[in-house]
C-alpha cells in the first residue's frame, strides 16, 4: 500500500493529533491530577505509541493486516479494537453535533437565547442568580432560607439545555421523538427536528472526508488542526484581555493547586490523591489513542522513511504535552469572573455541563459577545470532528486493506472499493446513532460512554500482548527490541492494573443524569455492548485454524506464527529469484550495450519461478 498511498509528512501529524486535547473541554484535571497525567503520560504511554507507529511504518499495515501476518490466531484482538472505536463514533458524533448546534444557537439571538428565565420552556424554579448558600452551579442547585428547604433551583441555562434544547424525557424508556425547538423565529418557522438532520450532515462531512482516500483526508484533517489551534487562541484572547485578571489567576490558583501534605496521608482511606491520579490516568488514557486501532494505521500513513519510523511518536507525545491544557486555560478567565459573578456557587468543572452549562452561563452573565461564543463552540466541534475522522478512518482502513488481500479484483479497484466501503461503514453509524438525538437521546449517551469501555482492562492486556510478539518478530536492532519490549510489557500490567483497579471501584456505580438512575434491563444492555465486541477473539481464531490447508503440525505453525518475517525468503513450491548473471547481457540484437542501470533490465520486476532442468 505504501505505492499507492501517498503518505503524511511529519508536519501534517503535527497539527494532525492536536484533537486529543479535546476532552480536556469536559475534564478539568486539578494540580494533583495533572502531574499525574504526565507522568502517566511519559512512562506509560511512550513505548505503546512507538512500537504501534513504527511497526505500522515499517509493515504498513493497520493493526488487523499486522496481526493476521504474524500471529493469526490473535486477529480478532484487532477486530475488537476496531468495533470498540466504532461503538465510541457512534455516540461521540451526535455529542458533536450538540457542540456544533450550540455554536449557531450562541447567535441566533440577542441577547444569549438561554440566558433569561422568561421563556416558556423555563419552571418556577429557574433563578438567573442564584441566593445565598447554593451548591452546584452546574445542574440542580440546592437552595436554604432558615434552614427549611426550598424547590430545587436552576440556572437558566440549564433549563434551556434540558427542556428547550434536548427536551429530554423522564427515562430512558420514554423515546418519545425528536425535539422540535420553538426559541426563535426561524426554527419556528422548520416544521420538522433540526437536530438528527445536523447529525446526519456531520456524517457526511465525515464520509466526504473519508471517500477519496488517505490523501484528501489528511489534508482535511491538516486544515481542521490549525482551525481548531487558531479558534481556541482567539477565544483566550479576548478572555484575558477583557475580563478581570484576578477572577482569571483565583480560578487557576485554586485548580493548580497542589496539596503535598496529601502524600504523608496515603495511610488514610479518605484521602483524595489516589482519585486524583486515577482521574490523571483516565485523562492521558481517554484523550491519547494510546490503546485503540489508531496508532498503526496512523503509523502506516505518515510514509516508509527511516526518520518518520523513529520520530514520528515523539510528535504525538510532545504534541498532547503541549496543548492539554489549552481548553481549560481558555476557559479560566470566563469562569473565573463568573465565580465573582455568583460568589456563592460551588462550581463542578467536570462533564459537558461545564460546556452547555457553566460557559453558557458565563457568556450570558458576562456579556460576552456572542461570536466568541460561536467561536468557542466550533473549536470544540472541529476538534470532535478530527476525532470522528482519524478514528473512522482507522476502520475504513483496516476493512479495505482486509478486502484488497483477500479479493485481487478488490486491489485493482481498490478507490471504488474505498468509497463503497465508506458509505456502508457511514450508513451503518448513521443508523446506529440516529436514537442518540431524541428526546432520550443524552440517556443513550451516558449509558454508551459508561459501558464500551467497562471491560478496557481486558483490552489493554490482549492487545499489549500481541504488540509485544509483533515487535519481537521485526528485524529492528536487538538492544532495541529488548527494551521497548520489556517497557511496553510493564506498561502494559500497570495501565490494565488501574482499568481494573477503575472497573472494581465503579462497579457499583449506576450512571444516570439529573437523579435518573439508568438501571434495571439497562445494566444487561450495558454488559452485552461491553463485552460484544470480544466476541470477535474466538470467531477469528476459528477463521484462521481454517485457513491452513496443511498438517495439524503446520496449522498449528501458521496460526501462532504466521507469515516469516523475511519477505526475500520464499516457500520452496513458490521457486526463487532468478540468479543474477555475473555480467550484463552484451551482443544483443539491436547492438545496444544494457546494463544494470538501463530500464530494459529491471532487476527489482524479475518475478518469482521455477528452474526448469
Amino acid at each position: 500500500m505504501a505505492g499507492e498511498v501517498a503518505p503524511w509528512n511529519l508536519l501534517q501529524i503535527a497539527f494532525i493529533v492536536v484533537y486529543p486535547a479535546w476532552l480536556s473541554f469536559t475534564r478539568m484535571p486539578s494540580g494533583m491530577s495533572l502531574l499525574a497525567a504526565y507522568i502517566f503520560l511519559f512512562v506509560l504511554c511512550v513505548p505503546p505509541v512507538f512500537i504501534q507507529l513504527k511497526i505500522g511504518n515499517h509493515q504498513q499495515k493497520g493493526i488487523v493486516g499486522l496481526l493476521s501476518k504474524h500471529v493469526p490466531i490473535l486477529k480478532g484482538v484487532g477486530i475488537t479494537l476496531l468495533i470498540q472505536l466504532f461503538l465510541v463514533c457512534v455516540y461521540m458524533v451526535p455529542m458533536v453535533t450538540h457542540y456544533g448546534m450550540y455554536a449557531f444557537i450562541a447567535i441566533a439571538k440577542s441577547p444569549y437565547v438561554w440566558g433569561s428565565c422568561n421563556n416558556a420552556w423555563n419552571t418556577p424554579s429557574c433563578q438567573s442568580h442564584i441566593g445565598v448558600n447554593s451548591g452546584s452551579l452546574l445542574g440542580v442547585v440546592y437552595s436554604t432560607i432558615l434552614g427549611n428547604p426550598k424547590t430545587p433551583d436552576q440556572l437558566p441555562e440549564s433549563q434551556f439545555f434540558d427542556h428547550e434544547y434536548l427536551q429530554i424525557s423522564g427515562n430512558i424508556s420514554d423515546v418519545r421523538g425528536f425535539p422540535v425547538w420553538t426559541f426563535s423565529q426561524e426554527v419556528q418557522n422548520f416544521s420538522g427536528s433540526i437536530l438528527p438532520l445536523a447529525m446526519v450532515a456531520v456524517w457526511l462531512f465525515i464520509f466526504l472526508a473519508l471517500a477519496f482516500g488517505p490523501r484528501v483526508c489528511g489534508w482535511i484533517l491538516f486544515v481542521l488542526g490549525p482551525a481548531f489551534l487558531a479558534l481556541l487562541f482567539t477565544v483566550l484572547g479576548y478572555g484575558y484581555s477583557h475580563l478581570d485578571s484576578n477572577g482569571s489567576n483565583t480560578f487557576l490558583y485554586d485548580l493548580y493547586n497542589l496539596d503535598m501534605k496529601q502524600f504523608s496521608n496515603l495511610h488514610d482511606e479518605n484521602t483524595p490523591l489516589i482519585q486524583d491520579w486515577v482521574t490523571g490516568f483516565r485523562l492521558v488514557m481517554d484523550s491519547v489513542p494510546v490503546w485503540t486501532a489508531i496508532l498503526p494505521t496512523m503509523g502506516k500513513m505518515t510514509g516508509n522513511g527511516r526518520l518518520s519510523r523513529n520520530i514520528s511518536w515523539l510528535f504525538i507525545i510532545l504534541v498532547y504535552a503541549a496543548t492539554c491544557q489549552l481548553p481549560q486555560l481558555c476557559m479560566a478567565p470566563y469562569i473565573g469572573n463568573l465565580q465573582q459573578v455568583l460568589p456563592n456557587q460551588i462550581l463542578k468543572i467536570a462533564g459537558f455541563e461545564v460546556i452547555f452549562t457553566g460557559m453558557a452561563a458565563a457568556f450570558s452573565k458576562l456579556e460576552i459577545p456572542p461570536v466568541y461564543a460561536l467561536l468557542f463552540y466550533l473549536s470544540i466541534f472541529i476538534a470532535g470532528v478530527m476525532f470522528l475522522i482519524v478514528a473512522l478512518f482507522t476502520i475504513l482502513d483496516n476493512l479495505v486493506e482486509g478486502l484488497a488481500d483477500w479479493s485481487e479484483t478488490f486491489q485493482e479497484r481498490r478507490t471504488c472499493v474505498n468509497f463503497c466501503a465508506g458509505f456502508a461503514l457511514i450508513s451503518v453509524g448513521v443508523g446506529c446513532s440516529i436514537l442518540h438525538t431524541t428526546q432520550a437521546g443524552l440517556y443513550y449517551i451516558i449509558i454508551m460512554d459508561q459501558c464500551t469501555t467497562k471491560l478496557y482492562f481486558l483490552t489493554v492486556a490482549l492487545y499489549g500482548f500481541c504488540l509485544i510478539i509483533v515487535y519481537a518478530k521485526q528485524n529492528f536492532g536487538v538492544a532495541e527490541r529488548i527494551i521497548m519490549s520489556m517497557w511496553c510489557g510493564v506498561s502494559t500490567i500497570i495501565t490494565s492494573a488501574i482499568f481494573l483497579y477503575y472497573f472494581i471501584t465503579e462497579l457499583s456505580t449506576v450512571p444516570g443524569y439529573n437523579n435518573v438512575l439508568i438501571r434495571g434491563t439497562w445494566d444487561l444492555v450495558c454488559w452485552v455492548l461491553a463485552s460484544a465486541p470480544f466476541i470477535a477473539i474466538p470467531a477469528a481464531m476459528i477463521h484462521s485454524c481454517q485457513q491452513e490447508n496443511g498438517s495439524f503440525g503446520q496449522k498449528l505453525k501458521y496460526v501462532f506464527c504466521g507469515i516469516k518475517q523475511d519477505p526475500y525468503d520464499p516457500p520452496t513450491e513458490f521457486g526463487y529469484h532468478r540468479p543474477e548473471p555475473s555480467a550484463p547481457p552484451y551482443g544483443t540484437s539491436d547492438a545496444r550495450t544494457y546494463t544494470y542501470m538501463d530500464d530494459g533490465y529491471q532487476m527489482d520486476e524479475v518475478p518469482y519461478y521455477k528452474t526448469v532442468d
